[in-house]
């Protein structure tokens, strides 16, 4: 997620600068072209800040135009600002430090249009890594104006605003304590609430360094309505995407996908390759992996070299866990030589670094450590192929290992449907014939008066046909004072004349209504499982469980899904 940290740059600190672009150098005097001009400026930034460059890049080229009809230099100087600020938001660094070193050049300018050049210049530096350029240029804005003295308003929001300029690069160089202390500072000096937009936002991502996931989440969401109140489209995809980077820290993966794929909605230009990538891996946690790889491919479509790591190393493991292994190969094969590409070229960069800054031995100690580093992740990628042979094995084996499971699972599941149909045609004997079933079995060994045992029969056949197993309260004890005999003589009869205990002969007579009502009533296949074990007298869902388990060789759930089968 570093990539995405750095990105974000291209869309927040020009957040506030968006306002007036420079405005406050145009006086009209009741000319109709610099009435037009003032229009074409503010309708620049208003398409730019709702993503819609095509429209912003036309009427900045217009107030290019008319500016030099006009020919005023303060005037032109804030046309070239607010046009380098249009390429800079579209990630063109290069475009906009050319036209904006016209104005940094041009000694003439008034001191409000040249300060709003250096804060861009110093913007572009952040974008692009170059944070002790940054640094400079923004501190020296900041003590500038302090040695002239804080007079205006304006004096305030620039002081403001360098502040926070220097909390972000304070902020991409790991100086977190330094940053927060900064964006505080910053909100002292300005109470514009699209100012203060930004800084929640920058708050929101420290709190998100430090896995204060919720704070950040809650940040990020005032700062969402900050931006839709002031149509600030631009700012809300790198909003959505940190909230759904957020939840997916959380493991939280039906909102990490709903954020993301509000930040793609009509969005066809801003975190695409983050908010791809963060949707994409919340339908993987949910083992979704159809859905996941579309929006990991359209991740790659966007995506730089740093972030593709990581999708094609999520990708290896979705096709993974399809069964797809030569795509999890391609993809496995994609991921290690970007990985080996990116760590050589980090390599090469550090030694780099450190030959500009040092020339003592202890330069040339720590050069020889990164060689040695740098040689041995080249020795890495020699061997990397013959990794690729062995995961391809390792794969194959399992590929064997997944083809016993589906034959294993499918021969579960016709014993399955033979238990199902067997307990369905059981069920449809009950609709005709209720318990027929309960015949006494003839036994020898019976000491109890014949003349009682038929007695206490005959009570057990007309309780069960006035349903009294229904009764979650019934016992053992109760059943046997309502028929005027003892536990003992009771529990004799029963697992004498039905070969079965009181518990499991109970159980069985629930279970058995259960199945009829199933078969014959549809509304029934409806209720929740514990809906039905209350229906059938059973005082918990587990021993509603365990006894139709038992007596079906089936599990409720998947019974009640076969039988709403059949209906459709």
């Amino acid at each position: 997620m570093n990539v995405f940290k750095s990105s974000i740059f291209v869309i927040f600190l020009l957040l506030y600068y968006t306002i007036a672009v420079g405005q406050d150098n145009i006086d009209s005097n009741s000319n109709p072209k610099v009435e037009t001009l003032k229009n074409y400026i503010q309708w620049t930034s208003n398409y730019a800040s709702q993503k819609k460059f095509d429209s912003a890049n036309k009427y900045a080229s217009r107030a290019l135009k008319l500016s030099e009809e006009i020919n005023d230099k303060n005037l032109k100087a804030s046309v070239i600002y607010n046009n380098a600020k249009i390429f800079y938001w579209q990630a063109k660094t290069k475009k906009a430090k050319e036209i904006l070193s016209i104005n940094l050049m041009n000694e003439e300018l008034g001191d409000s249009i040249k300060i709003k050049s250096q804060q861009l210049l110093g913007t572009i530096f952040s974008y692009e890594e170059n944070y002790q350029e940054a640094l400079n240029v923004f501190i020296n804005i900041e003590k500038d104006i302090r040695n002239k003295g804080i007079l205006t308003r304006r004096d305030s929001i620039i002081i403001g605003e360098s502040f926070l300029d220097i909390g972000l690069v304070h902020r991409a160089i790991k100086n977190n304590d330094k940053a927060q202390s900064f964006y505080n500072k910053a909100l002292l000096y300005s109470k514009n609430p699209n100012f203060e937009n930004a800084v929640l936002f920058y708050k929101s991502t420290l709190f998100e360094e430090g896995n204060k996931l919720r704070e950040s989440i809650n940040y990020s969401l005032r700062g969402v309505e900050i931006s839709i109140k002031n149509k600030l489209d631009v700012l809300l995809p790198s909003y959505y995407a940190s909230i759904s980077y957020c939840y997916l820290k959380l493991g939280i993966a039906d909102s990490a996908i709903y954020y993301g794929k509000i930040g793609l909605k009509d969005n066809t230009d801003c975190q695409l390759e983050f908010l791809n990538n963060n949707v994409g891996k919340g339908y993987a946690l949910t083992k979704k992996y159809n859905a996941a790889i579309k929006y990991f491919e359209n991740a790659l479509k966007h995506s730089s070299d740093n972030l593709s790591v990581e999708i094609h190393e999520s990708m290896r493991d979705v096709y993974i866990s399809k069964g797809n292994y030569k795509k999890a190969i391609h993809h496995n094969e994609n991921y290690l030589i970007l990985k080996s590409s990116l760590d050589s070229l980090r390599i090469r960069q550090e030694l780099f670094d450190i030959t500009e800054k040092y020339e003592s031995e202890k330069k040339q100690f720590k050069i020889d450590i990164l060689q040695t580093k740098n040689n041995h992740s080249t020795f890495v990628i020699k061997k990397q192929k013959t990794q690729i042979v062995l995961i391809s094995t390792t794969l194959l084996m399992s590929l064997l290992l997944l083809i016993f499971i589906i034959f294993s699972f499918r021969k579960q599941k016709r014993h399955k449907n033979f238990l199902f149909d067997k307990n369905k045609q059981f069920a449809k004997k009950l609709k005709n014939n209720q318990f027929s079933e309960l015949a006494p079995i003839q036994n020898e060994t019976i000491s109890i008066d014949n003349l009682q045992k038929e007695k206490i029969h005959t009570f057990i056949i007309d309780a069960v046909k006035e349903e009294f197993y229904l009764n979650s309260n019934l016992s053992l004890a109760s059943l046997a004072k309502s028929a005027n005999t003892n536990t003992t003589y009771l529990s004799k009869i029963i697992n004498e004349d039905f070969n079965k205990s009181f518990v499991v002969f109970i159980n069985d007579l629930r279970i058995s209504y259960t199945l009829q009502q199933l078969e014959v009533i549809p509304e029934y296949r409806n209720l929740t499982i514990d809906n039905i074990a209350y229906k059938a007298g059973f005082s918990s869902n587990s021993a509603f469980y365990n006894a139709f388990k038992k007596f079906t060789g089936l599990t409720p759930s998947y019974y009640i899904k076969k039988r709403l089968q059949l209906e459709g």
